[in-house]
């Protein structure tokens, strides 16, 4: 496939983050070991080692096209299959650009008017906790399920535009580092509109509700509080990502882990 502009970076400056981003993804592809966010001639040497090497081209800076086919090509070799419930997204791992779930239906649970679909097997089990909250009188509602590679290019570019790329990264993914593009998450709310993808939905009785039972349903909290340094992201009390079966959330949650501790584990 040919590699597509990569718009978020269009036209932003190499600040020292952003290289810090480029350093790890070419350590991860087997080219630099030093994270100093320094564009210095060792980080040039070996960006045009990977291009050279890896696409068959030359470069003479880093630009969007590059930065894709960096992804791209990390996620070749790392990804796994999207239509594997483990499989995840992180700042180290990456999904393809043309990763999109086989499974996808549209949703069928109480959701906002822009989310249309997620994964089978997790539309179903979603529609099992839905109705378990309902019948304790707890309201609950999608407000973001499945996004493509493309839509994240659009949504993160406006969070840096908005917050400068280093806080956007604390709580939006880049292209192919987010669990979303795997169809097994959901954000959720309330229905109430006041604690929408606020931390502040923590202190709610759906988050309550969802912290004691959520587990029971295949489903765990992707980016606990004091996990920033295992998951890169900032405490999400909203994001559910569905992992299989209840068996599996159940071991994650007892074990006070995240998902990819939990898969790393399994390897070892």
């Amino acid at each position: 496939d040919s590699v597509q502009p990569f718009v978020v970076y269009r036209d932003a400056p190499l600040t020292v983050e952003r290289v810090k981003w480029l350093q790890e993804q070419l350590k991860i592809a087997g080219y630099y070991t030093l994270i100093d966010g320094s564009y210095g001639p060792d980080c040039k040497a070996q960006l045009a080692a990977f291009c050279s090497q890896q696409l068959n081209r030359e470069v003479e800076y880093f630009n969007s096209e590059i930065e894709q086919a960096l992804i791209d090509y990390n996620a070749n070799r790392m990804a796994g299959d999207i239509d594997d419930y483990l499989v995840y997204a992180s700042k180290e791992i990456n999904l393809r650009s043309t990763d999109v779930p086989s499974r996808l239906v549209d949703i069928s649970v109480a959701h906002s008017a822009n989310v249309e679909q997620i994964e089978a097997k997790t539309n179903d089990y979603l529609i099992k906790m839905f109705d378990a909250a309902k019948a304790d009188g707890i309201a609950l509602r999608v407000v973001s399920g499945y996004r493509s590679f493309q839509y994240q290019i659009g949504l993160f570019d406006r969070y840096m535009q908005r917050s400068g790329f280093a806080q956007a990264n604390r709580y939006s993914a880049l292209p192919g580092q987010s669990e979303h593009q795997t169809g097994y998450v959901v954000d959720v709310d309330d229905g109430t509109n006041r604690h929408t993808v606020k931390q502040s939905f923590d202190q709610t009785p759906a988050f309550q509700w969802l912290d004691a039972h959520a587990h029971e349903y295949g489903f765990i909290l992707s980016y606990p509080k004091g996990k920033e340094d295992i998951t890169g992201y900032m405490y999400e009390p909203w994001h559910y990502r569905f992992v299989g079966s209840p068996e599996v959330a159940g071991e994650i949650k007892r074990r006070d882990i995240t998902l990819e501790q939990y898969v790393k584990q399994l390897k070892d």
